[in-house]
Parts: C-alpha cells; sequence; structure tokens
C-alpha cells in the first residue's frame, strides 16, 4: 500500500504526521463528486440524522452498483444538477453536518489500510481552505470520528478485505442472489436505537461465518445456517 500511494503521487502519513489546513465552509469539496462512496458507520448515522430508514436513504439520496475493482456491493450518493453537487448540500451548507460522510469529515485527507490493518493517511492537493492551522493527522481524525468512528472503521475494513478477497478468489459463484445477501450483511442489519460500534462487531463475526459455510453451500443455504448459528447464540446469551 506505500508503494501504491506513492506510485499516485501521494505521501503516506501517520496519525503523528504534520498538517496545515483550517476548513473554511467554502463548499467546493461538496461539488463535483461522484465519488463519495457511504460505509455502514456514514449510513448508520445519516439515517438517524434524517430519520429515514436505508431504503429511503437510496431512494432519495443514492445508488447501489458492484465495485469494478472491488467487486463489492457498494453505495454512493447520487450528485445533484450541472455542479454535480452532493445531496446534501443546501443553500451551500450540509444538511447532515454533524453526521457527513467519512470521506468528507475527514477531508482533505485520504484514508486507506493495509491487509495487516495498518491505517495510512494521505493529503489531497487542494487548493480551498486555509494553511494557518497546524495539527497532527491523528488530531484532524479524531476530532471528527472520535473513538467511536476509527473503531467502526476498523470494522468495516476488516469486512471489505475479508469479503474482497473471497470475491476475487470465487467470481464464479458470485450470483445476484450472493450479492443480495451480501448487501444486507453489510448494510442493513443495523438498528438505530443500539450502539453502531457494537453491531459492526457482530457484522465482523457474522461475515466471517458466512464466508465458512459458503465453502459448502450455496448462498442461500449458507444464510440460513447463518440465521440459525446465530439465533442459537443469542439465546445462549440471553439463557446465562
Amino acid at each position: 500500500m506505500y508503494n501504491k500511494l506513492r506510485k499516485m503521487g501521494y505521501e503516506p502519513m501517520s496519525e503523528k504526521s504534520k498538517m496545515r489546513f483550517r476548513c473554511d465552509g467554502c463548499g467546493e469539496c461538496c461539488k463535483n463528486r461522484e465519488d463519495i462512496i457511504l460505509n455502514a458507520y456514514d449510513i448508520f448515522r445519516i439515517r438517524k440524522k434524517l430519520d429515514i430508514t436505508l431504503e429511503e436513504l437510496i431512494q432519495k439520496y443514492a445508488a447501489v452498483y458492484i465495485g469494478p475493482t472491488s467487486k463489492m456491493p457498494l453505495i454512493r450518493l447520487l450528485p445533484v444538477g450541472e455542479e454535480k453537487r452532493c445531496p446534501f448540500l443546501f443553500l451551500n451548507k450540509c444538511i447532515v453536518h454533524e453526521a457527513k460522510p467519512t470521506i468528507c469529515g475527514l477531508f482533505p485527507l485520504g484514508r486507506a489500510y493495509t491487509e495487516k490493518k495498518e491505517v495510512l493517511y494521505f493529503l489531497q492537493d487542494v487548493s480551498c481552505g486555509e494553511r494557518e492551522n497546524t495539527q497532527t493527522v491523528g488530531e484532524w481524525v479524531s476530532g471528527f470520528l472520535g473513538e467511536e468512528g476509527i473503531q467502526c472503521g476498523k470494522y468495516w475494513n476488516y469486512m471489505v478485505i475479508r469479503l474482497g478477497n473471497w470475491i476475487h478468489q470465487n467470481e464464479d459463484k458470485c450470483t445476484e442472489e450472493l450479492y443480495n445477501i451480501l448487501f444486507v450483511l453489510l448494510y442493513a442489519n443495523y438498528d438505530l436505537q443500539h450502539s453502531i460500534e457494537q453491531q459492526m462487531e457482530i457484522a465482523c463475526k457474522c461475515i466471517d461465518k458466512y464466508i465458512e459455510l459458503l465453502d459448502e453451500h450455496d448462498a442461500g443455504q449458507a444464510l440460513e445456517l447463518l440465521f440459525e448459528e446465530m439465533g442459537e447464540k443469542e439465546s445462549s446469551v440471553g439463557q446465562s
């Protein structure tokens, strides 16, 4: 990943690296955007902020597609108008500011993960904002995400790498039914009344188990067995 970032013209940064940037609220980073991809943590927070279902979020603001490289089911925000502005930008202000997507909150930083679960950051070349404030990358990231967001990012990265590796090794098994199930496991199984961090931890375990079951069963059978096993675990916890 280090070499890949350098080939793209970015210098990998750690949490201790220094950066000079302060957002001036110009809204330019919200325009000409067709690349705002949402993770499960983003979706949870946006749904909670707007008090909407996952279905409503997709119908009003987003699109689901299979990533051409990752081969994963992805959700991205649909740009609006000639400026291709983010659908949450209204009167040059973000209507979900407190729950804005991770990719927006980290701006101008980009984030990447290695397969060893290391987190790398890189500073994008942008002309907006002020350069009067100096802070570490870690301060910038924690200021937006906090401990919960950082941990959820790690859980999401684990799921994406785990599933991505399996998909690339088993493309012949990637049916429409499988993609529909993966979509549910990745994005749909979250209750807004409970901790997102705990739910994403459980989602990681579900993904692990589901992949194991796919070695011997088709997509539908594996899902039934997964629900049976998870249901038994919940019952045993309730009786203990």
